[in-house]
């Protein structure tokens, strides 16, 4: 900006940063924050890419036809 002022984080930022993502275990469900996910950047839940083919756009959730006592480890 001309005025010398740096651009702040946005309120978009801070959203995305804290947004709640659901998986449901074959019924389940489970919530998180993105951002808990983000640390795990190798593994199926970290990686946007690798959780995209499970995301059920019509329930706004990833769901995993799963043996759901095996999730509670995770």
């Amino acid at each position: 900006p001309q005025d010398g002022s740096y651009p702040r984080q946005t309120d978009h930022d801070d959203h995305e940063c804290c947004e709640r993502v659901v998986i449901n275990i074959s019924g389940l469900r489970f919530e998180t924050q993105l951002k808990t996910l983000a640390q795990f950047p190798n593994t199926l839940l970290g990686n946007p890419k690798k959780r995209m083919r499970y995301f059920d756009p019509l329930r706004n959730e990833y769901f995993f036809d799963r043996n759901r006592p095996s999730f509670d480890a995770i």
